[in-house]
């Protein structure tokens, strides 16, 4: 049997991964089973004799080539486990098996750099050259930006600049255009007058819709002899309201026509709104004008104005055009300017950012024989995951890399590109598949109509929804439209506990003078009580890695909003529900509030006379005094100086409590500011979390989120590569403002309802999806339009805020093109469901009861054959406490909508029993932050370690809790040793001698527990929760704890705590338990658990390095 056989390819499918001899294009729908085919072709390739080497296979994200690679491997390690393969046939496939490391699967950039590093003299780079990481490159672009507007020539060009735009607008347009260069340096390399020739060219198409429209023209000409003949005069006398306007739209379009004869676009600009309103379709009578009725020659002209010119004329002056146009030259020279600096910069540093790679990649395969002749020879097949979102560097470098026809095989569906704002283009995969069609390729479309994903009463429900979104195909569809094409689902069935209506509403009305957020708040509070009823009543089934059933659970379910700013809604809802989730991506670190308290104590130090900064660190967390205490320390002073320098006269006024956490914030700050210029700011921070002992108040408060945030700050201060408390601060300040994405440290998805943006959920898929905020309108106008022709369009108004033209024109076709990608958008994060879509969003209602205007995903959806909203009315009493249920279903879609009126009251949860997974919210613990000045040294959670140790060995304790957290976060085998030096550091080490011994000696334990028989029952269990924490009453006394790791397995539940004492031998380990009550601890933990659960778990203890060995206990 060949690996083809056994892989079993569909009928849809064999050809593309069959045909051999010609490129090939593979288009198919959400969860056809695209990457499957890929797979296929890439194993049927080996197993044909290539060399692993030889065949490349991009994807777009590590994980997904991570995922990829998995996948082979998979599929290779189940085809030698057949019984009958011949011993040759083993031979070759274990050989490539261990040949995997090598396989060059990857990212489109990792291709790059290795294709630059083969030829770093012919690329022109230091072959030690790193890659700049995207938070970075931001920071580096926006210095030079800064550093070329503070030495810019203060010529006339740049003062209209700054006069029109402003300092901080002209700052903010350049560090745009800096992050889109390689769109922004052809677009700007053209000379104004050349582009103002352009420019009048692209205006005076766009109105030749209008001026030299047949019947527009045929319309006048009909009113100009209507004018001139009898009906005129006989409608005027009798005082037809119409008749006044009849002569002046006649001379208008006289005047029109000379101009547009002339050439005079801006006098054509500005008549042709005055023609618009002496176009009056609603007065005058028929009957007074006879058969000389003017009124359907009007009606004419005017429909077509107004469809095909009126929004590009509304507010526009020519005069803004030319504005734009003198200013350019200034703008083209700082661009320049920065991007030199930039590039002087990189290159300093020898590293190249994403756009870096591409081009040089690209030059060397296009202009560099040797280099070209080389990876064409290494090449034998190219193989590209998600062709949709490629842009034009990207397919030319593809193609450049086969070399020949018959070695490229790209698969993607246009429906779900949705990366323009990065350089998609969704373009680049119709005009590959319209190059391989005509160059005698095969285009192939995979199961087509076939998902595997989600069953038919579902897939039924979205095709409905998503038709009238992305539309039908039309013959003059514009090459960026991607039109809807209907999946069939492969099973027929929802899995067990899943009953109709699959598609659920979640409402909440916005009242009148409603704050802004609070009824988002109440529809988050729909979703967050839905999620526990769906997971806590313990009957919906979902399919586990090994394909058999098990309860849903929370990290089964994902909550997928536009964008990152809606996270926080449903953040909270879960959190006040109990339920644990995890926050992927964001952009709101330096916005979490345990990061702003630790930047204002980092400024206090640095500088105390911040009186802002002060009065943040004194009613942070820390230090806990009061706002009515700041309010007495603050207000009434005397503002020529600080309030540092007046505390001492002031803190008689606070009550004793205030008055002794004021005086030890300022002892403490007083001390670490001795430290300032003396020691690396990422020392001086460690130094200032231990002796607040910041860390382990957020983990007893039960923060484990700010937790990680805060060990990610000090991590980000060692990476920073800035010394002192000054140049941090500044780094901090300038990612926050650049506009980075920043996200928060991640936490361990096991057990938690994943809320991420829709792009983070690509290529994923869940049991269960919720449409967050879907009621969100999209953002505002853009300042500028990077046009491929038109060069750099800006958005500028006057005292009349009139703007552009030609901006007009530009916005009004990146607009077209930015709905079309929201409602690929929404296709993708609607398609990502395998069992139930959920949509969360609040309304504003009309008088009648009925939707006012909605926005975003939810308008998308009701548009005329999707979901039937619109015309329902609601009932609804601002006043009111119900979660009312209304059934919008009809013959095609079925839909239930859940509204919560304002007082409604969350409805009681299921609890949790013994088939059901345990309700985190319920295991909680509640350590208040111990006051301040209170002698905290006893505390077991404070460790210090400083770089003033002699020793090269780690202190035992570090590599203990290295190795702990590993297993925490179940990153056992194989150890990742680039994030075990993370760890360590994160730990408190800096020497390098230190940090290789915790690295080296963590690997060994992890290896050893690798081995051991218990990693794998927990790795083959149902449900794994690790460091659950829990507050119990246990004889009247209340008893909380943290427990390292409880799972379900085989039917039962189970607890393990892990011990990472160095012992001898195993009569050591049973005096340590003997003497350190290991045992009644652990006792307690299957206590507490058992009230939880409804029943008794086993409990064990496993000490992880007995006699270089593991024990369980």
């Amino acid at each position: 049997m060949s690996i083809l056989e056994f892989l079993q390819p569909s009928p849809e499918q064999r050809p593309a991964v069959e045909a051999r001899g010609r490129d090939i294009v593979v288009t198919a729908g959400a969860g056809a089973g695209k990457t499957r085919t890929l797979v296929a072709r890439y194993l049927a390739l080996l197993d044909e004799g290539l060399p692993v080497r030889s065949v490349i296979a991009i994807t777009f994200t590590r994980k997904a080539a991570l995922e990829m690679r998995n996948r082979i491997r998979e599929r290779i390690s189940a085809y030698l486990g057949e019984p009958g393969l011949s011993a040759d046939a083993r031979a070759r496939w274990e050989e490539i098996y261990g040949q995997m490391d090598g396989a060059r699967i990857g990212t489109i950039h990792s291709l790059c750099g290795d294709i630059i590093r083969s030829h770093p003299a012919e690329a022109g780079v230091d072959p030690r050259f790193t890659l700049l990481d995207e938070t970075r490159s931001a920071l580096l672009r926006a210095e030079s930006v800064a550093e070329a507007l503070d030495e810019a020539d203060l010529d006339d060009a740049l003062l209209a600049c700054v006069d029109a735009l402003g300092m901080d607008r002209l700052s903010a347009l350049l560090t745009n255009l800096m992050g889109r260069r390689t769109e922004a340096a052809p677009a700007l390399s053209r000379a104004p007058a050349a582009l103002e020739e352009t420019w009048r060219g692209a205006a005076r198409a766009a109105l030749a819709v209008f001026m030299e429209h047949g019947g527009v023209r045929d319309a006048m000409r009909g009113l100009a002899e209507i004018r001139n003949g009898p009906a005129f005069m006989t409608a005027l006398t009798k005082g037809d309201t119409l008749a006044p306007y009849l002569p002046d739209a006649v001379f208008q379009w006289q005047a029109l026509e000379r101009a547009w004869a002339a050439k005079d676009v801006p006098a054509v600009i500005a008549a042709l709104p005055t023609l618009a309103k002496n176009l009056q379709k609603g007065k005058g009578k028929a009957a007074l004008w006879g058969a000389d009725n003017p009124k359907p020659l009007i009606a004419a002209a005017r429909d077509v104005y107004d469809e095909a010119i009126k929004p590009l004329l509304n507010g526009v002056a020519w005069e803004q055009d030319l504005q734009a146009l003198r200013m350019l030259p200034a703008i083209q020279r700082l661009f320049a300017d920065a991007a030199e600096r930039y590039g002087r910069a990189r290159a300093g540093a020898a590293q190249l950012d994403f756009d870096d790679l591409e081009e040089l990649a690209l030059n060397l395969l296009k202009n560099a024989p040797a280099a070209r002749a080389y990876w064409q020879a290494e090449t034998r097949a190219v193989l590209v995951d998600e062709y949709q979102d490629t842009n034009p560097r990207q397919a030319e470098l593809a193609r450049l890399l086969a070399g020949q026809p018959g070695r490229l095989f790209v698969v993607g569906d246009g429906k779900q590109s949705i990366y323009r704002f990065r350089g998609g283009d969704v373009t680049v995969i119709r005009a590959e598949k319209e190059r391989v069609i005509a160059e005698g390729g095969l285009e192939a479309h995979v199961g087509i109509d076939l998902s595997y994903r989600a069953h038919r009463p579902l897939l039924d429900g979205l095709n409905t929804l998503l038709r009238p979104v992305l539309g039908e195909a039309l013959p003059d569809d514009p090459d960026w439209k991607q039109a809807f094409e209907p999946l069939e689902a492969f099973r027929a069935e929802p899995r067990p506990g899943f009953v109709a209506p699959h598609i659920e509403l979640h409402l909440a009305v916005k009242g009148e003078g409603e704050r802004s957020g609070a009824a988002l708040a109440r529809v988050a509070a729909t979703t967050a009580d839905a999620i526990g009823q769906w997971v806590g009543a313990g009957t919906m089934q979902a399919a586990a890695e090994d394909g058999h059933l098990r309860p849903l659970r929370f990290d089964d379910i994902v909550i997928l909003c536009r964008a990152s700013s809606s996270f926080k809604a449903y953040e909270d809802a879960l959190e006040r529900a109990g339920i644990p989730y995890l926050t992927v991506g964001g952009s709101g670190f330096f916005e979490r509030p345990e990061v702003r308290d630790v930047v204002n104590l980092l400024r206090v130090i640095e500088t105390p006379h911040d009186d802002a900064a002060f009065a943040g660190a004194l009613r942070s967390p820390v230090f806990g005094v009061t706002d009515y205490a700041l309010a007495l320390l603050f207000d009434g002073r005397d503002r020529a100086r600080s309030a540092w320098a007046q505390w001492p006269e002031r803190i008689g006024r606070l009550e004793p409590a205030d008055q002794s956490a004021v005086a030890a914030a300022v002892g403490m700050l007083t001390d670490m500011q001795t430290l300032r210029g003396r020691v690396p700011v990422a020392q001086l921070l460690k130094e200032l979390l231990d002796r607040t002992l910041y860390l382990p108040a957020l983990l007893g408060a039960g923060h484990a989120r700010g937790r990680r945030n805060i060990e990610k700050l000090l991590a980000t201060a060692r990476d920073s590569a800035t010394p002192s408390v000054r140049a941090f601060l500044e780094y901090a300040t300038a990612m926050r403002d650049s506009g980075a994405r920043e996200g928060e440290a991640r936490a361990v998805a096991e057990g938690a309802v994943q809320i991420m943006t829709a792009h983070a959920a690509k290529g994923l898929e869940f049991p269960v999806v919720v449409l967050g905020d879907a009621g969100r309108q999209s953002g505002g106008g853009r300042d500028f339009v990077l046009h491929p022709a038109w060069g750099l369009v800006l958005r500028l108004t006057d005292a009349e805020d009139r703007k552009p033209f030609l901006y007009a024109l530009a916005a009004r076709a990146e607009q077209e093109q930015d709905e079309a990608e929201a409602g690929r958008l929404l296709y993708v994060a609607a398609t990502r469901a395998e069992e139930k879509l959920a949509i969360s969003a609040d309304i504003a209602l009309k008088k009648d009861g009925t939707p006012g205007n909605v926005g975003g995903w939810l308008k998308l959806l009701c548009l005329p054959g999707g979901l039937p909203l619109m015309d329902r009315a609601i009932a609804h009493d601002p006043a009111g406490a119900a979660l009312r249920e209304m059934d919008l279903s009809r013959a095609e879609i079925g839909v239930i909508a859940l509204i919560r009126e304002p007082g409604a009251p969350l409805p009681p949860r299921p609890g949790p029993t013994a088939e059901a997974a345990p309700t985190l919210g319920d295991l909680r613990l509640v350590a208040p932050l111990p006051p301040a000045g209170a002698d905290r040294r006893h505390d077991a959670f404070l460790t210090r370690v400083t770089s003033r140790v002699a020793r090269s060995d780690a202190p035992a304790s570090i590599v203990g809790k290295l190795t702990h957290r590993a297993v925490q976060l179940w990153r056992v085998a194989p150890p990742d040793l680039d994030w075990l030096r993370t760890e360590a550091q994160t730990l408190g080490l800096v020497e390098p001698r230190q940090i290789e011994d915790a690295v080296n000696r963590s690997r060994r334990i992890l290896a050893r527990f690798a081995a051991h028989p218990l990693y794998a029952e927990m790795g083959s269990s149902d449900q794994r929760l690790h460091e659950v924490p829990y507050a119990w009453t246990r004889d009247g006394a209340p008893v909380s704890g943290i427990i390292d790791c409880l799972y379900r397995h085989a039917g039962h539940w189970k607890i393990v705590d892990f011990k990472t004492d160095q012992l001898r031998n195993r009569a050591a380990m049973l005096d340590r338990i003997t003497a350190r009550g290991y045992d009644l601890q652990v006792n307690t933990y299957a206590a507490a658990a058992e009230a939880f659960l409804g029943e008794r778990p086993a409990a064990a203890l496993c000490f992880l390095d007995v006699g270089g060995a593991v024990e369980v206990f």
